[in-house]
């Protein structure tokens, strides 16, 4: 996508976001896109919202709308693992995690997390699918 993004680190909440958007238009700075990282999950839960920083996702991305903005919410492949998160019980159940030897297992934020694509070469196009499919049907 082409034209004017801002990006940082962290957005502490929904109101620094409008707050960065308000000055982008005080000061006519252009701006297309807002890019959020993984703070804005609950608890670092990727396809979640943290309800007590982002309360009222859908108003804040009408908020950008309306303004002819986009918003771009970054989604790595890495999968906290927590048996109560329903992306990681259902990936963890169809089968679609990586496993020791088969791919990489990494520390990131406050959980362990697992990579979703198998680095076997016999089987990477059909791990990757299957994690496509669960994903998409976990949302």
């Amino acid at each position: 996508m082409l034209g004017y993004h801002q990006s940082r680190w962290n957005y502490n909440d929904q109101q620094d976001v409008a707050s960065v958007q308000d000055i982008f238009d005080q000061h006519n700075i252009p701006l297309d896109t807002i890019w959020l990282d993984i703070e804005y999950a609950d608890d670092k839960r990727y396809f979640t919202w943290d309800k007590t920083r982002f309360p009222h996702p859908k108003a804040m991305l009408a908020n950008l709308t309306s303004k002819g903005r986009n918003m771009i919410i970054i989604s790595d492949t890495l999968i906290k693992k927590d048996d109560n998160y329903f992306v990681y019980a259902h990936m963890k159940k169809g089968g679609t995690l990586s496993r020791p030897g088969k791919g990489w297992t990494t520390k990131a934020g406050a959980g362990r997390v697992r990579r979703t694509i198998r680095t076997s070469s016999t089987r990477k196009r059909r791990s990757t699918t299957r994690a496509y499919t669960v994903w998409t049907r976990s949302t």
